[in-house]
């Protein structure tokens, strides 16, 4: 637990430091840090949880990219953010916004043959940094994957993830054990959760 608020108390530092470069504004950066701080979610990050941890190395990554201007350390903090929690792997799409935004004026986008081709002229060293970055940033969640595969899929007694054209454990345990699923949630049991939840609704 010390460790999950040491992590909390130091991603409100990159919290307030990022919403100073977007909002030039240090009064509404501020407020936005410490709503941050108090919102009900927030006893997510000061519990023995990975929360904390994984929101404190997104900001360090989102502060490096944006504030810093830096082409090392970003995909650096993102990887590690998705070894913590496999949703991390979402984070690689802010380099190909970033990609997307630099050469929104070189982008030229034309019909041949019923097919849509896009060229990147005088990009293509952004573009291979970029699908780098990408790679760097999402390895954890493959190798974790790969590990899985090794280690289940390798017996006589395999699981039928294992034949699937994509084998994902992640998926599988979330599907399989935790009934994870589009409104698979939304059950009659749940509905005490559902009134815990409702003054913050509101």
């Amino acid at each position: 637990m010390l460790i999950s608020n040491f992590f909390f108390i130091f991603s409100t530092i990159f919290m307030y430091r990022i919403s100073i470069y977007f909002l030039k504004d240090k009064k509404l950066s501020k407020i936005s840090t410490l709503l941050y701080s108090i919102n009900p979610a927030s006893i997510f990050l000061s519990c023995v949880y990975t929360e904390s941890s994984f929101v404190l190395f997104s900001l360090m990554g989102f502060y490096f990219l944006f504030v810093k201007k830096n082409q090392i350390l970003p995909p650096i903090f993102f990887s590690i953010s998705t070894g913590i929690r496999s949703n991390g792997i979402i984070l690689s799409g802010f380099f190909i916004f970033n990609f997307l935004k630099k050469t929104k004026y070189t982008i030229v986008i034309e019909f041949q043959f019923f097919f849509l081709l896009t060229k990147f002229e005088k990009k293509k060293n952004e573009f291979i940094l970029m699908i780098v970055k990408c790679i760097i940033t999402i390895f954890p969640f493959i190798m974790f994957q790969f590990f899985g595969y090794i280690l289940y899929c390798s017996s006589e007694t395999k699981r039928e993830w294992c034949s699937l054209f994509y084998p994902n454990l992640y998926g599988f345990v979330q599907k399989e054990y935790w009934k994870v699923g589009f409104l698979k949630y939304y059950e009659l049991k749940q509905i005490p959760n559902f009134l815990l939840a409702s003054p913050i609704v509101n």
